[in-house]
């Protein structure tokens, strides 16, 4: 027995709408492929191209072999895994504070203010945060800079993902390990902090996931060449299509930062700033003027 027309027009639709979903769900996905496969100069051209004219597999292997490469996802690593442990640490002291002694630890109200900071947007802080890392003994090149300042989003989410463990941790089970002779710390260390493990776990993947993910923070501040020397590059004309420019992009932090309220300094850090030619844009010719002012008397 066939199905009415009218069930079958509906059962039609239907398919064509998952169908339609299912394209809008993995169109993504197969950008992101079939971009990893581009030449860079076929990946930057205005008009995209929907498969690759030459398939580069070899993309895959130079994010390995390339020493740069390779060098950054070390770099990364060390900065999420140890940003990760340190706000499990502070998170989970944090989050038990809470749970178990409210008043004492400020709260509800001081709890809200720690999650708030990680609806904070972070351009916002950029520059401030910027020049404050700048002004510590280790820079704002170094794994130590980064590592403190992704406590920024990852402690709020670790302090309050750990205080619901807490929470949920019978206190019966501490009073009663008080009653056993069990000190405070005795009874966190060896009864209630085994009953939150798999919570602590949950909580490191998401806070490695977020500091491995995180782009703004690590493209504006963190630097591994400190004499880098950044200038403002000599625009050329296109050609195929393809965006080209000589000479090397904004690289220094300072630079990026500058470039967030509308100034386009040209400076290497320690030395007089030369500013470029209002003509050609560029510091090398006869038109770029020069001042005596360092980096870091110009900018503060």
């Amino acid at each position: 027995m066939t199905a009415p027309a009218g069930e079958r027009a509906v059962r039609a639709l239907l398919w064509a709408v998952l169908l339609a979903w299912l394209v809008v769900t993995l169109f993504p996905l197969y950008w992101q492929l079939i971009t990893a496969l581009k030449t860079t100069e076929e990946t930057n051209r205005t008009i995209p191209t929907f498969w690759p004219e030459e398939l580069r597999f070899g993309n895959f292997a130079a994010v390995f072999t390339e020493a740069s490469n390779f060098d950054a996802l070390v770099s990364s690593f060390i900065i999420a895994s140890g940003n990760t442990l340190l706000s499990l640490l502070l998170g989970t002291m944090a989050g038990y504070a809470f749970a178990r002694f409210p008043r004492h630890a400020g709260g509800e109200n001081l709890a809200f203010w720690i999650l708030s900071n990680r609806m904070f947007p972070p351009v916002a802080v950029i520059i401030p945060m910027f020049f404050l890392f700048d002004a510590t003994p280790w820079g704002t090149d170094s794994h130590i800079s980064l590592i403190i300042l992704y406590l920024v989003f990852n402690m709020p989410l670790a302090t309050w993902l750990m205080m619901v463990f807490f929470r949920d941790a019978p206190r019966e089970l501490e009073e009663a390990a008080y009653l056993d002779g069990y000190t405070p710390l005795q009874a966190f260390r060896k009864v209630t902090l085994p009953l939150v493990i798999p919570g602590m776990i949950s909580v490191a993947m998401l806070c490695w996931i977020f500091a491995w993910n995180e782009y703004l923070f690590g493209a504006h501040v963190h630097r591994r060449d400190p004499d880098f020397h950044p200038r403002q590059p000599d625009p050329v004309e296109p050609a195929d299509g393809v965006l080209a420019d000589r000479g090397h992009s904004a690289g220094r932090a300072v630079h990026r930062a500058a470039a967030l309220h509308g100034a386009r300094p040209v400076a290497r850090r320690g030395q007089g700033l030369r500013e470029p030619c209002r003509s050609c844009a560029s510091t090398n010719c006869a038109g770029a003027g020069s001042s005596r002012s360092s980096t870091r008397s110009r900018w503060r």
